[in-house]
Parts: structure tokens; sequence; C-alpha cells
């Protein structure tokens, strides 16, 4: 079978410069040989994908507070959020939760919700699965955030039991380093001393992909600049053992 044969429904979402079978084998001995296994991928999707996927997720989708604290670990109310001490705030952003009731049959929105349906597919599954190596086999979940200024995420892991796979693609068009928000790994303070860190800038279809390891943690650091404008916006997804 043919490389195109291997992938054919893929083509549909993925950019081919990702499919060939050398770069999928680069790919996985990329992140088998990263210091926290983890893989950037960037000009992911089809553009025409993208554009509509950032066109449901800007102006279509409407979006819910999630506030949580770290001790003890459960979701609160604004009120709560700012009673609390701050050594206490683990997480604060925008949850997307559907669309708009005027945008519920826009193309945007179809493909967006195509998009998780696609994930779901064994030849989607099977594509994570080559390129890092990990075990697959199904998808866990799916989620949207939207992070501005006032959004926090601390340093954690991923790590549930029978995930395998964390990935997260960028959604936000003309995003610059200047604006802050990259995505940073870390080792565990529990499990290492060393201070080597990795950040990632959000840029747009930029696809990071780690496993999720108790030997390191992961966090997002201060948003500035343009971020009511352009919003940093991501979307998330878990596959399982």
């Amino acid at each position: 079978m043919s490389e195109t044969d291997n992938f054919k429904f893929a083509r549909n979402w993925i950019q081919s410069q990702h499919l060939g079978q050398d770069q999928i084998s680069s790919y996985k001995e990329t992140f088998e040989s990263s210091t926290f296994k983890l893989l950037q991928i960037d000009n992911f999707l089809l553009p025409s994908i993208m554009e509509e996927m950032h066109v449901y997720l800007n102006n279509e989708a409407i979006y819910e507070d999630v506030h949580k604290l770290r001790s003890p670990s459960r979701n609160v109310t604004r009120e709560e959020w700012n009673l609390a001490k701050p050594e206490d705030h683990f997480l604060s952003f925008s949850r997307e939760k559907g669309a708009k009731d005027e945008f519920k049959a826009s193309k945007n929105c179809f493909r967006f919700n195509a998009f998780k349906i696609a994930l779901r597919r064994a030849e989607i599954m099977d594509y994570f699965k080559q390129i890092t190596g990990c075990t697959i086999k199904g998808l866990q979940k799916v989620i949207a955030n939207r992070l501005t200024h006032e959004s926090i995420l601390k340093p954690h892991d991923d790590k549930l039991e029978s995930r395998s796979l964390c990935c997260i693609l960028y959604i936000s068009p003309n995003w610059l380093p200047e604006y802050g928000g990259e995505f940073q790994f870390q080792h565990h303070p529990e499990h290492s001393s060393s201070d080597y860190k990795e950040s990632f800038v959000p840029v747009c279809n930029r696809l990071v992909i780690f496993a999720p390891l108790t030997s390191h943690q992961h966090s997002v650091l201060p948003i500035h600049g343009n971020e009511q404008s352009n919003p940093r916006l991501n979307f998330s997804f878990w596959f399982h053992n």
C-alpha cells in the first residue's frame, strides 16, 4: 500500500509534508530522543481548515469561565477564586461550550466539530502512534480554550490512568513572541534539581505533542500585548492506551 493510501483520509486535514514515511520516522526519532518526550509540528492542518476553526473559536463560539484551585483541587466560582490566596490558584481561563445560536449551522462550526470526530478515526490515531511510538487505543478528551492576560495555568503534569499522549494545537493568527503565553516544560522539582526548560510560542497552526510523564511539568507563561483583539486560542486533545 502506498503512503497516499495509508493516509488518504488524513490528507483531508493534515498538510501532506507531514505524512511521508521519512518525515514520520524523523518525528518519532525527535520525540523519543527529546528531554521531555515532546514534539513540535508547524503548519499542521490545511490552511483552509485552520482558518475555519479560527473563525469559529474567535467569533462564533460561546465560552464559560473555568477556575480551579490547587488546594483543595476543585473548580470554584469567580467569587471563590477572588477570595482564595494567590498561591492556591491553579488555572483560570475560558472553555468553549458550543456555538452561538446564529452560528450553529455555520461551515466553521461544522468544521470544528468534524475535526473532533476525525480524531477518533483509526487512521488519524495510527498517525499519532507512528510519529511518537506511543500506544493509542482511543481518543480520551477534546477541549478548546481561550486565554487572555487574566488567565493562569500553573505547573502540573497531565498524567492520568490510561492517558498515553497529549496534544495542543494553537489557533491564533499573527501571534507574536512579545505577546507571551508560551507553553513551558520543566523538570518536576520532586524528580530533578535541573532548571532546564523548553518553551513554545503559541504560533498559529503549531501542534505540540508530549507524553504525560510525572517526571516533568508544563505551564502557560503570562500573556500580555495584543491578547484582547487576538486571544490565545488552543485546541487540546488526549489519547488513551
